[in-house]
């Protein structure tokens, strides 16, 4: 008997940002939903140690469009790398390709999203490995001036991966003028913006509480919102 062909790996979405409050485990909920209906087989990779990405998970009703799940707290990666280094560089190569390979599920899975803590700062080691296996890293920054700050520090660790990354902004509320003056400042640092926001909307947050993305349930206005921005990080990241 010829051994197993190994799973092929599937595109990685990496929802990252230096703070919390942006909005991270809100649309990887979200892309989890859209990449499901649009027929690929997805799961979600929750490196946050609150787990509220897998708690969403746990939440979602028996007929609601299929997603896996998996979880391992980036703090956990960091400390596997960290013992491994008194034992030598084989086991720290060991330890790096054990975090890797657990990026590609063992079940079919075409598209994962892969939803960080904030405070990644702390795990250098560790979110970087995160990010060289990821095919786009997506930044949901909100409309201020704390958010900003912290996406172009990220946006410059980032740089020198040469990975595609693109910035969301979320939980935008309507006219305000902090939302023009964001996407004005992203886009002079050469940022690649989404032309498509997420509404701040109760409606999104009270479909995650229900363990559902906002196009799981009729009639929400934000569906279409979260759909477009589903084809543009897609077509972002090489898929047809």
């Amino acid at each position: 008997m010829q051994p197993l062909a190994p799973s092929p790996a599937p595109k990685r979405f990496l929802i990252t940002n230096l703070k919390g409050g942006s909005g991270k485990t809100t649309l990887a909920q979200n892309l989890l939903v859209a990449a499901a209906l649009a027929g690929h087989p997805t799961a979600g990779y929750d490196t946050d140690a609150q787990a509220q990405l897998a708690e969403w998970w746990q939440a979602r009703p028996d007929e609601a469009t299929p997603v896996g799940m998996y979880a391992r707290p980036l703090k956990g990666m960091h400390e596997a790398l960290a013992a491994a280094e008194i034992e030598g560089p084989e086991a720290v190569r060991a330890a790096a390709q054990a975090i890797t390979d657990a990026l590609t599920p063992d079940e079919p899975c075409e598209v994962l999203v892969i939803d960080t803590p904030p405070g990644i700062e702390a795990y250098p080691a560790a979110y970087k490995l995160l990010a060289l296996a990821a095919d786009i890293v997506v930044v949901p920054c909100q409309p201020n001036q704390k958010d900003r700050s912290s996406t172009e520090k990220l946006l410059d660790f980032l740089a020198p991966l040469r990975k595609p990354v693109v910035t969301v902004l979320s939980r935008v509320k309507p006219r305000v003028s902090d939302t023009a003056t964001t996407r004005r400042r992203l886009a002079a640092l050469g940022a690649d913006v989404c032309p498509v926001e997420i509404p701040d909307l109760t409606e999104v947050h009270r479909a995650g509480e229900r363990g559902l993305g906002v196009m799981e349930v009729t009639g929400l206005k934000s569906a279409e919102d979260m759909t477009a921005v589903w084809k543009y990080l897609s077509s972002r990241a090489g898929m047809a």
